[in-house]
């Protein structure tokens, strides 16, 4: 299996985040719980979002290493900056957004072929 979601950075970030959420966020928590459920629920009854996952998690198992070993080897300075980047620049921004559309429309093209709609 990947070592991507066992990892310990990912697990103290889950723990971080619930130990957040419990402190901070009382009713907006309870809220958000209520949503999950009913997000799992959906899920659990739709084949579309089964299928969808399914891929995901093979994807996980077969990438998630050289995954980790990006994040890994990421320099988290220059994040940063692009992200400084990014917030005070409208055209840096715009070229981002544009970007993340392109990558977007072309995973929809490559998964919408396989999606079988009941």
């Amino acid at each position: 299996g990947s070592k991507l979601l066992a990892s310990e950075q990912v697990q103290e970030a889950i723990a971080k985040g619930s130990s957040y959420l419990s402190e901070k966020g009382g009713t907006q928590v309870s809220a958000a719980i209520k949503k999950g459920r009913k997000l799992i629920k959906s899920t659990r009854e739709s084949k579309t979002t089964q299928k969808i996952i399914r891929h995901g998690v093979t994807f996980i198992e077969k990438h998630g290493d050289t995954i980790m070993q990006k994040f890994e080897a990421t320099d988290v300075d220059s994040v940063v900056e692009k992200g400084k980047t990014l917030f005070s620049d409208p055209a840096e921004r715009q070229k981002f957004v544009n970007s993340i559309k392109d990558m977007a429309m072309d995973f929809l093209i490559k998964q919408l072929p396989s999606v079988q709609i009941p």
